[in-house]
């Protein structure tokens, strides 16, 4: 009897979640191999909302103990910058037994630490044996920093491949009915901010300066975000009710801050929320270079992007030319006072070459995989 093959699935990040849950998915409906899917953290939660089963009461130690003692065929993997991620640990442990490596890489920054250590020994220490990578630009610019071109693919990006049939489903979402949920009165504006995780500090190449104690990067922009809202309902012309959408990483108590001070508008922090409804209700997304950021162009809803430092405008993609940006806190002003003031139409028909360029992107992952079998001879193999 042949054997059906073995691929594990592992992530940490809920961005890696994001891009290897369409794939698992799909593999597991093809039944021609099976599919165990690891998920710690953040990215458990993703696979479990996306409907897919993840292993039981496993922590890094017993994934490392188990995957030691049964080793799949092929393992896909995410990326994570966590020095000791589950990702970079299963691929040591993989080349070690010689099993192929297969990675997702699901934005297009900070390649080299998604793949390397902190020291300069350890440059692309966790390098797979394909890395599955979101288009051409991200393959070019992967290839410039060192990578050797031969294991990168440009494939699209599975989890924006779904958005034509979200930006459907949230069409059929009464957005009067959304609204009302998060209790906007007539002639109020909805701006959701996408708040980026704790971590990233500000320093001297910062256009925004910090406004309190706080150096953190999330707390200083929605800080300037907020004096901008003040001194636009200042005028009258426009009351403004704002959704803080966190990061996945962060804790809604990281940001009572904002309960113990003056607001201008009032502001509802939340930690989870379907993110096709959020979208749909708000007249406004704003944030830097969040991924949500992304997903709302994809839906086509008015977004404003906050470029905090002159290097960050080389991370937005393509589909941020349909977007302005703030570089400075007087151009914050201008544009928000803007995109307030006025309707800004939603759009779709514009971003539908956009959404080709990411058509397809699960099926050539799956067929990469399958080849990496193949070429393995693991589809021949019959159980003992």
């Amino acid at each position: 009897m042949l054997r059906r093959p073995r691929i594990l699935v592992a992530a940490q990040d809920p961005g890696a979640a994001n891009v290897l849950a369409p794939v698992a998915t799909r593999l597991r409906a093809q039944r021609r191999v099976r599919v165990s899917v690891w998920g710690l953290l953040q990215a458990r939660e993703v696979f479990l909302r996306a409907g897919i089963r993840v292993a039981q009461g496993l922590d890094r130690a017993s994934m490392i103990r188990r995957f030691r003692a049964d080793p799949p065929e092929v393992l896909l993997v995410g990326t994570c910058e966590d020095r000791n991620g589950l990702d970079r640990v299963l691929t040591l442990e993989a080349r070690s037994q010689g099993i192929p490596v297969v990675s997702i890489v699901d934005y297009w920054s900070n390649y080299l630490a998604r793949y390397s250590g902190p020291r300069r020994s350890e440059r692309l220490r966790y390098l797979p044996d394909l890395i599955f990578a979101t288009d051409s630009r991200a393959r070019r610019d992967m290839i410039r920093l060192g990578f050797p071109a031969r294991r990168i693919r440009a494939v699209g990006h599975p989890h924006l491949e779904g958005f034509a049939l979200r930006r459907r489903r949230a069409g059929s979402l009464r957005r009067a009915d959304l609204r009302t949920t998060w209790g906007l009165k007539p002639g109020e504006k909805l701006l959701c901010f996408a708040s980026e995780t704790y971590g990233l500090k500000y320093d001297r190449s910062y256009r925004f300066r910090p406004l309190s104690r706080s150096l953190e990067r999330t707390v200083i922009i929605l800080e300037h975000l907020l004096s901008a809202i003040g001194r636009i309902s200042r005028t009258g012309r426009v009351k403004v009710r704002m959704i803080n959408k966190i990061h996945p990483k962060n804790r809604p108590s990281e940001f009572r801050w904002l309960l113990r001070r003056p607001l201008p508008c009032p502001v509802h922090t939340v930690h989870r929320a379907e993110n096709g409804s959020l979208v749909r209700a708000a007249d406004l997304v704003v944030g830097m270079t969040s991924m949500f950021l992304t997903e709302a162009t994809y839906l086509g809803a008015p977004v404003l992007h906050i470029l905090p430092r002159p290097q960050e405008e080389g991370l937005l993609q393509d589909v941020a030319r349909f977007n302005p940006v703030a570089r400075d806190p007087g151009e914050l002003d201008r544009q928000l006072r803007r995109m307030l003031d006025q309707r800004v139409p939603r759009r779709s028909r514009a971003l539908r070459r956009f959404e080709q360029r990411h058509r397809g992107a699960t099926g050539r992952i799956v067929r990469g995989v399958y080849g990496i079998l193949k070429a393995r001879n693991a589809f021949t193999k019959r159980e003992s």
